[in-house]
């Protein structure tokens, strides 16, 4: 659901994350915050999202930990970059009833780009977090 959001509704990404959450690209915070992160992820006008495998693990509090593996066609700020291999891994906190993103962490892992890794908030137990991360 994430990743159809972020390909053909970027302006509703906001809704996976909370108050606290961060985003990492490339090394870099480069965002904190539902909007500022929104902001964030437009500027990268993603034109296509391929993802590959998502791994899910349960934390401590019914957090979860979800790397995904997948490659992105985008134009960065920095001009076209075309299609890059990435690794998002996002730690996901719940929030009521469902989980909110608050690490994310992106990183292409080709063409000399650092590697980028996407943490984000989620589950309490194993079958939550598995069903987390398919959800991602």
């Amino acid at each position: 659901q994430y990743y159809e959001i972020l390909m053909h509704n970027p302006s509703q990404v906001d809704r996976f994350y909370g108050g606290e959450s961060q985003l990492c690209y490339n090394i870099n915070t480069v965002a904190a915050g539902p909007e500022g992160i929104k902001e964030a992820l437009i500027a990268l006008s993603f034109e296509s999202i391929d993802i590959h495998t998502v791994s899910g693990q349960s934390a401590p509090n019914e957090s979860v930990l979800v790397v995904v593996d997948g490659t992105f066609a985008f134009n960065g700020a920095n001009g076209a970059w075309g299609k890059r291999r990435i690794t998002q891994t996002f730690f996901l906190v719940k929030n009521g009833a469902s989980y909110a993103v608050t690490n994310d962490v992106l990183t292409t892992v080709d063409s000399g780009e650092p590697l980028v890794l996407a943490a984000a908030a989620a589950a309490a137990d194993v079958p939550a977090a598995a069903s987390a991360a398919a959800a991602v």
